[in-house]
């Protein structure tokens, strides 16, 4: 690919798929986390002029994927080679892109979000997902995971959630496994939440 190439010249999926062969699920954890980040910005409300997704958002999703990603090389790749995103705001405290065709972006999103959507095996397992508030459940964890020792009240906490929460935890994760190409996100992030209960469980 040829660098500052023009997103309209070729399908964005045509993009997308070439991005993938040379950068792998990497590429694609990167690419899905900033859709995710910028979606995220959008839910609170976090509007702003300066672009679409920030880098402190897109590590935040990429942590909510599984984390391990380097995101810096991909979303240069992104830019320059590909033209899918267009750095907007450099300070030495923020970074900001913006989707170079955003409207296609999202469809591309909606299309792997959105695979099985009429199957009502599926909508059970999105319910499912929903009510355990896997989001709410990973933040705390993540907040007490970055303390070095816990507080007996802490402790409790933790004791509580793995003996009223972390088998609902488990089961959720063992049902969508079975879709793993609808729930990509989401196993990373039940699978995060077990590993930080098994982390903190030697704090206690």
């Amino acid at each position: 690919m040829s660098e500052n190439i023009n997103v309209t010249s070729i399908g964005v999926q045509e993009l997308i798929d070439d991005f993938f062969a040379r950068y792998g699920e990497k590429g694609r954890a990167v690419l899905l986390a900033a859709v995710e980040a910028m979606i995220e910005i959008q839910r609170r409300n976090e509007y702003t002029r300066l672009g679409d997704f920030d880098y402190k958002t897109l590590k935040e999703m990429l942590e909510r994927l599984g984390g391990g990603v380097n995101p810096t090389n991909y979303l240069r790749a992104l830019e320059r080679e590909y033209g899918i995103v267009n750095q907007t705001y450099r300070s030495t405290r923020q970074q900001w892109w913006s989707f170079a065709n955003k409207e296609a972006i999202l469809s591309w999103y909606e299309r792997q979000v959105g695979k099985h959507s009429d199957d009502p095996v599926v909508k059970v397992l999105v319910v499912k997902y929903r009510v355990l508030k896997p989001e709410e459940k990973l933040s705390r964890l993540e907040a007490l995971s970055r303390k070095p020792s816990l507080s007996l009240v802490e402790q409790k906490e933790i004791m509580d959630f793995v003996f009223n929460e972390l088998d609902k935890v488990l089961l959720v994760l063992n049902e969508i496994k079975k879709y793993g190409d609808v729930f990509r996100n989401e196993v990373n992030v039940l699978s995060r939440i077990i590993d930080l209960a098994y982390q903190l469980s030697s704090k206690i």
